[in-house]
């Protein structure tokens, strides 16, 4: 029976993200809103734990509380805890100390480090580990100083649980994939042979394999990543609430793609700065054309697709007569802001609709990694300060993916090519369509695809193929078949 681990804590997201987490692992996990409601399952037998994963900040009854109560209490006084808080760094030692909770990890936490604390964790438990019988009567919530005398902190040995995890995880699938790839190549006289089997993972052990490893637990040492994961087992939805409720602020970091090497142009980035929890600026690089600044304003009517061009055409220098120097390029907004081309608010209003469709982008993709890092943000999102709201982006983006599946059922492939149907079209009223409607239409010619549509209609792929798939179903619009 797996073990079980009762998760406490008062946000809905963080509940569901460290469940998930714990189930993937081989885990049970249960869960409770806050300190009294965990009280109340674990006194009345409704759940026995094998830990509890307590949140410190809590309403009703927090996290100290629910200690003092379990410690209090013959039947559950033995009980393992690990806290989970975002206090962590702050309190750390004292609560170990004053609650004799076995560990602590601080929130926002890499699952693999997660897992790496809880198996501790049930080792020391397993190992004859008693909890502390002494608690104090005082509070604990605004103590800086840590306690003379502390227990000793795991993190030295949850680290290098954590790496043997990912490494020993690895290597089991390299091996399992060189076991099935060849399985009779691998035996003499019908038994499998272990030098075979050596040779054979070690055909397998790339480099790319190693490089692999090593990006899997670089967090582990980079005290610049203060979370990081993998998108097809957290959504970045459910990561993007956990830090808008956490009050977060640093650099989140989503990549797809070959992106082990940096700066490989396979590879797709978006980073999202957030302060205290809402979004100041999104930017990207490999995402695509369609998510460049110049088509927001372009679609908004303020500058023509030829201006920018004009504009990006043009090499910024300074110099004297002795020596000429290529500045650094400035980033569109801004060089077309101090050129008079644009205004603020314009500015301003673009970098919201940027900024919004890369978050879009983003939930639409099924894998990937994110990374939230610890780091300054650029000059642009410090001068922006947008403040997004991330509800509403969430929501929005999981609107999207559900009418993307609509529309990409009825379209088909990005590479289908599309032409006009002059009987149908002849009686169109092509007057009472939107501008933006025209400018599609007028891009259908039908050599075009729908890829090459979305380009010259300067417009975002989700708007352009909503307008085609209303205007095939209309019949105005027919596909190439040959």
């Amino acid at each position: 029976m797996p073990p079980r681990i009762l998760v406490v804590d008062d946000s809905p997201t963080i509940r569901t993200v460290v469940s998930m987490i714990l189930e993937r692992n081989g885990y049970d996990p249960k869960v409770a809103s806050d300190g009294e409601d965990a009280y109340r399952v674990l006194a009345s037998g409704e759940v026995k734990a094998d830990l509890l994963l307590v949140d410190f900040v809590m309403p009703r009854m927090d996290g100290y509380a629910l200690c003092r109560a379990i410690r209090a209490n013959p039947e559950l006084a033995a009980m393992p805890v690990v806290l989970m808080s975002a206090k962590g760094d702050r309190i750390r030692e004292h609560f170990v100390e004053e609650t004799g909770a076995l560990d602590a990890i601080t929130k926002p936490f890499d699952a693999q480090a997660l897992v790496a604390v809880i198996e501790n964790a049930l080792r020391r438990v397993n190992t004859g580990w008693t909890s502390a019988n002494r608690l104090p009567d005082g509070e604990v919530d605004g103590i800086v100083e840590p306690s003379p005398n502390p227990l000793p902190i795991l993190e030295p040995e949850t680290r290098r649980t954590h790496i043997a995890q990912i490494v020993g995880a690895k290597l089991a699938s390299i091996t399992a994939k060189s076991i099935v790839a060849t399985p009779e190549a691998l035996k003499i006289e019908g038994k499998l042979d272990e030098r075979l089997l050596v040779a054979a993972i070690a055909d397998r052990l790339t480099s790319e394999a190693i490089v692999e490893i090593i990006e899997a637990f670089r967090p582990a040492f980079d005290r610049k990543i203060l979370l990081a994961g993998d998108l097809g087992v957290v959504p970045i939805g459910a990561v993007l609430q956990l830090l808008q409720s956490e009050i977060q602020t640093g650099v989140l970091v989503c990549t797809q793609g070959a992106t082990v090497r940096p700066g490989d142009p396979t590879g797709a980035e978006i980073r999202a700065t957030f302060r205290s929890g809402a979004i100041d600026l999104v930017q990207s690089t490999g995402v695509g054309d369609e998510f460049r600044l110049g088509r927001f304003f372009v679609e908004a009517g303020i500058l023509a697709a030829g201006e920018i061009d004009a504009f990006l055409a043009r090499t910024p220098t300074t110099g004297t007569t002795e020596i000429s120097i290529v500045e650094r390029p400035k980033p569109l907004g801004l060089a077309l802001l101090e050129a008079g081309k644009i205004t603020a608010q314009e500015l301003r209003n673009a970098l919201a609709r940027q900024s919004s469709e890369l978050l879009y982008e983003v939930i639409r993709w099924p894998s990937g990694r994110f990374e939230l890092r610890r780091e300054s943000p650029s000059e642009l999102a410090e001068g922006t300060r947008l403040g997004l709201p991330v509800a509403s982006v969430v929501m929005e983006g999981f609107r999207r993916v559900d009418e993307w599946r609509v529309l990409e059922r009825t379209l088909g492939s990005f590479d289908t090519v599309l032409w006009r149907d002059d009987a149908a079209f002849g009686t169109f009223d092509l007057a009472s369509l939107p501008a933006k409607e025209v400018q599609i239409l007028d891009a259908v010619d039908g050599e075009r695809t729908v890829r090459a549509i979305i380009l010259a209609s300067h417009q975002s792929s989700f708007d352009v193929c909503r307008i085609l798939v209303q205007l095939l179903e209309a019949r105005v619009l027919r596909r190439r078949t040959t």
